[in-house]
């Protein structure tokens, strides 16, 4: 019988709150108020989400009660859910009605004391990474566990940000302890704490920092293999003959950092192997190839981007369509009618001429009617990026003030005039009014 009766008065509870949260978003603000002062009573999250809410409403009276209610749930048997809304409740920090220092600061008065530790140690191991962060920040903020037992619940830690902020506590480690915990660490996968580790290690802490540089040479990511650069090259450590060694070695993640170091360490001697590398079956090999070409300033690197922006893959067509907007004095026009010539997919097609937008606005205009001229760019897979891209060059058209030479005005009048029924068919009318202006502009005729 008592437990029937326990479960009548959960459901009853259950309605009044969900009654006392609908009412607290109620039009009328005495109703507001009157719901947020009952709200304290419920020891629910969804009650003191409710009430924080409010601490930012529109009628003062409803803020202060919503902030006297608040107040009065920092009791030990909230204390979990409290921890829980932590984010919420520091939001109200970028909220501009209600005044949130006096709420925060007596947040942090309550749990900054050695009575919550567990709490707070519980809530590092959430599985919200923001309340992570936050119970990480209070408990190095207020003292309240020793360096090293905050760096080993941090370290512990899933999230990646929880184990960089207690990657920030290194330096005031005890030497001997700090020396196997960056061993440790060193192996983290989160980039920016492998890094921290790696400074510190490098920096002189441990004695066998060579042999650690060295391995470090071949880590995932090119922030670390950097730092064992610099450390090794002052050590008249020969990096040029133990990169180019790696060259050869059938491990794909240490082949790509191989090809890396040779455009990192200028090896320009080595540009025939780096070349080879295009022709890699694994589309990573023939990104980092293209890259480290141009790092090398390699001379027939234009003819080398024609190839790889219709690649296979869609990483390395970004990556060329991205080199050819670094260096657009090499981008004409002539060269992509000949890439879109050839036999290429939708995505390859879509790229290519995305990559049209940085050069001239004149030469762009020029070739994308030309290639509305050709109907094997009727398709529909092509049709679509073909109008979006002329659609966007009448609307960039102001973005520019570079006025064209009267051969190249002619060009696009003859163009234009061959392509006016496409552009009505599709809706570009706008593209051809603007045109038109600008002929009648430059006194260019038409017939």
């Amino acid at each position: 019988m008592n437990s029937e009766e326990s479960a009548s008065d959960e459901i009853l509870d259950d309605w009044q709150l969900e009654s006392l949260i609908i009412r607290s978003q109620d039009y009328c603000g005495y109703r507001r108020e009157s719901a947020v002062k009952k709200l304290c009573n419920f020891n629910r999250i969804g009650s003191i989400k409710a009430i924080i809410i409010r601490t930012n409403d529109w009628v003062p009276q409803v803020r202060m009660a919503a902030k006297d209610s608040f107040l009065n749930m920092l009791q030990p048997e909230n204390t979990k859910l409290i921890i829980e809304v932590l984010p919420e409740i520091y939001h109200l920090k970028n909220c501009r009605r209600v005044k949130s220092a006096p709420i925060i600061k007596a947040l942090e008065s309550y749990l900054g004391t050695s009575e919550y530790i567990e709490e707070l140690k519980a809530g590092i191991e959430s599985g919200k990474e923001v309340v992570a962060l936050m119970c990480a920040r209070l408990l190095i903020k207020h003292k309240l566990l020793g360096i090293e037992s905050i760096i080993r619940l941090t370290q512990r830690s899933k999230h990646n940000i929880v184990r960089l902020k207690g990657a920030e506590l290194f330096k005031q480690v005890e030497q001997g302890y700090l020396v196997r915990l960056l061993n440790t660490v060193i192996k983290d996968r989160y980039m920016p704490v492998r890094r921290k580790a790696a400074q510190l290690l490098l920096g002189g802490i441990s004695q066998n920092a060579a042999d650690l540089a060295e391995k470090l040479l071949l880590d995932k990511h090119h922030d670390i293999r950097s730092l064992a650069i610099a450390f090794l090259k002052k050590r008249q450590y020969s990096l040029d003959k133990f990169y180019i060694k790696e060259l050869a070695n059938n491990n794909v993640a240490k082949l790509r950092c191989a090809i890396w170091a040779i455009g990192e360490l200028k090896l320009s001697e080595q540009t025939n192997v780096i070349i080879s590398y295009l022709e890699s079956k694994h589309p990573s090999i023939r990104k980092q190839a293209l890259l480290t070409l141009y790092q090398l300033e390699y001379e027939q690197l234009k003819d080398v981007l024609i190839k790889t922006i219709v690649d296979s893959s869609l990483t390395v067509r970004k990556t060329s369509a991205g080199i050819l907007e670094s260096v657009a004095y090499m981008f004409i026009a002539e060269d992509l009618m000949s890439i879109i010539s050839s036999k290429i997919n939708d995505e390859a097609f879509a790229t290519i001429i995305r990559s049209c937008r940085k050069i001239s606005k004149w030469d762009r205009v020029g070739l994308l009617l030309s290639l509305a001229k050709k109907e094997e760019f009727w398709k529909k897979n092509f049709l679509k990026h073909l109008v979006k891209e002329l659609d966007k060059w009448s609307m960039d058209f102001n973005k520019s003030g570079i006025q064209p030479t009267e051969v190249k005005i002619i060009e696009i009048r003859d163009t234009f005039l061959e392509t006016r029924l496409f552009l009505f068919k599709n809706g570009l009318n706008n593209l051809s009014n603007l045109l038109l202006h600008v002929f009648k502009t430059y006194h260019i005729k038409i017939d």
